[in-house]
């Protein structure tokens, strides 16, 4: 099917009957909710119970949360990995291929998707590992000759960071500038 009978299709009567049968549902669902919110909010029993609800779905979710505080916990001698494998075998985590997947995204043996990122659910996320080796422009710089310290001596690099003040009046040079021109 090509794209001009895609255009056909969702412009002809048929297309356009199902485009006001979905607004209409979409519409009813959306009163059905504001009613319910109104509803919630004339009667204090169900106000009472709506926000019990949200507290308790609210510390669920922290528990969750606090799970995973292994990750930025940084001390000598630690390693996240065996707090991971501890917490993988106990059932209190998922790993990506646990997970499920949409069936709807499964394409040339792929399984499919996963409704979260799984990269923030690895044990080194907040380690802050820098490949040091992997810094583009100074492997650049080294190329043509710069960087690599060639010829520069101890004096050099403990004067690298003298702090020098300078006075200087913005004002008198911008007159003396105006005199020239």
């Amino acid at each position: 099917m090509g794209f001009f009978e895609n255009l056909k299709i969702i412009f002809s009567e048929e297309g356009k009957a199902n485009k006001a049968a979905w607004e209409k549902e979409q519409r009813e669902e959306q009163e059905a909710a504001m009613r319910e919110m109104l509803e919630r909010r004339r009667n204090p029993e169900k106000m009472e119970q709506y926000e019990q609800e949200v507290v308790e779905n609210r510390a669920k979710l922290q528990e969750e949360k606090d799970v995973w505080g292994f990750q930025g916990k940084i001390e000598e001698g630690y390693d996240p990995l065996t707090e991971w494998n501890r917490l993988k075998e106990e059932g209190k985590i998922t790993v990506g291929s646990q997970m499920e997947r949409d069936p709807t995204t499964s394409r040339l043996g792929s399984e499919g998707l996963v409704e979260i990122r799984t990269d923030e659910l690895l044990p080194y996320i907040d380690q802050g590992y820098v490949d040091e080796s992997a810094d583009l422009m100074g492997g650049i710089r080294n190329l043509f000759g710069g960087g690599g310290g060639g010829g520069s001596s101890s004096d050099d690099k403990e004067n690298k960071n003298v702090n020098v003040d300078v006075d200087v009046d913005v004002n008198e040079d911008i007159k003396k500038e105006n005199k020239k021109e």
